[in-house]
């Protein structure tokens, strides 16, 4: 039975443990600066390893990362909201007109996510008013994503993208949801897992507004008076592998020749998974794997990538299902103890590695042994003999 407030659906999110931030600025002489470059900030008591094992792949001042989305729909992904900060942390959330999560004057903070008391925001009801001081609620937008090259350095969990600018959110905004919705049109079960993203920062001229400002007493003043300019930004892009958006043009083909009634070619069997429900978290995260198929004749036929002496064939293969368990990860995990979810990301992280680099003798190991066990636990989700 859920605890009332703290362990229930409404009040728990399901997520993986956070490894960190991905920005796209930070702070210098207590103001914003926006970079050129995404900036990884590590989490947890791990921060030297995390960082180190993304900077091994990225660098320092990446503009381009590989992602995933952990979970199936755009809302359990990515979350935007209208918030309000303070020096003691956060003041209120809202949707820019009703509020789900304010403080109050004893410091406790009420969390009403469904808005059934329809308590508004102080800002757009005109009980608060704007300052240069105070600006009051601003947007903010938090996308799930899980980074392969972490998974594969033996750190499983996610990273919060966190973005402001108002054109960058609407950039993820409306990727995502042309994401979801290609993947609903070819009928795949898992949604937005398992779509291999490109997160990008991009050069783009947009419309500039600023408050023209006066010198006074050695501090700059705001006149009231705006003016609007052009000029170039970084901004934020979050774009589908290609080679995922051409298994989309190949199944919209096959449905304009008439073969909608074939299975599409982005179906993938995998199992879903269930994460267990942790308080306090914003966002989310899992992963699957896009198998690559080819069109013979209008039937949808998985095509075999890995040479035959590649293949895991637990009656042949002389590692045993209790052999596989006790592989260990990087970080030292036992395979063995690892969830169907972890499994999934933990092959897909080494499919990758291995078509661009290859995988060294253990991390084949680790490979096969994590194919072995999610094979074995594909007849009973709930086996877990070691």
């Amino acid at each position: 039975m859920p605890i009332r407030g703290l362990t229930d659906r409404q009040s728990a999110t399901p997520r993986f443990t956070r490894l960190g931030k991905i920005k796209k600025g930070e702070i210098r002489n207590d103001r914003p600066v926006d970079l050129d470059y995404f900036r990884f900030v590590a989490e947890g008591p791990e921060v030297a390893a995390i960082t180190d094992a993304f900077e091994t792949v990225y660098g320092g001042e990446p503009r381009e990362i590989t992602i995933y989305l952990p979970y199936k729909t755009v809302e359990e992904n990515w979350q935007t909201w209208m918030e309000e900060w303070g020096k003691s942390g956060l003041i209120h959330r809202c949707d820019g007109e009703f509020m789900t999560q304010w403080i109050n004057g004893d410091k406790t903070y009420v969390r009403d996510p469904e808005q059934k008391q329809a308590k508004p925001c102080p800002y757009a009801s005109g009980e608060k008013e704007r300052t240069d001081k105070n600006p009051g609620c601003t947007q903010i937008g938090r996308l799930a994503a899980i980074v392969p090259e972490l998974v594969i350095a033996g750190f499983v969990g996610y990273v919060t993208v966190e973005i402001h600018s108002k054109n960058d959110l609407a950039n993820i905004n409306n990727s995502v949801l042309d994401a979801e919705g290609k993947a609903e049109t070819a009928g795949r079960p898992n949604g937005l897992q398992g779509i291999e993203f490109r997160l990008r920062r991009v050069p783009e001229t947009i419309g500039i507004r600023y408050e023209k400002t006066v010198k006074r007493n050695g501090k700059s003043i705001g006149t009231g008076e705006f003016i609007k300019t052009q000029g170039e930004k970084w901004m934020v892009r979050l774009d589908p592998a290609r080679e995922w958006v051409l298994k989309q043009l190949e199944t919209s083909k096959q449905q304009a020749l008439g073969y909608s009634a074939q299975r599409p070619a982005l179906v993938m069997d995998v199992e879903p998974v269930t994460i267990t429900a942790v308080d306090g978290a914003d966002l989310t995260p899992d992963d699957a794997l896009d198998a690559p198929f080819e069109i013979i004749e209008g039937e949808v036929v998985e095509e075999n990538t890995e040479p035959e002496t590649e293949e895991i064939n637990p009656e042949t293969t002389a590692m045993t299902a209790q052999d596989a368990a006790e592989v260990t990860t990087a970080k030292g995990t036992r395979i063995g103890d690892l969830t169907q979810e972890q499994l999934s990301v933990v092959i897909e992280a080494y499919s990758k590695q291995d078509v661009v680099s290859g995988l060294n003798p253990e991390e084949r190991q680790r490979f096969e042994a994590a194919q072995m066990l999610r094979s074995y636990y594909a007849d009973d989700d709930q086996a877990r003999p070691f």
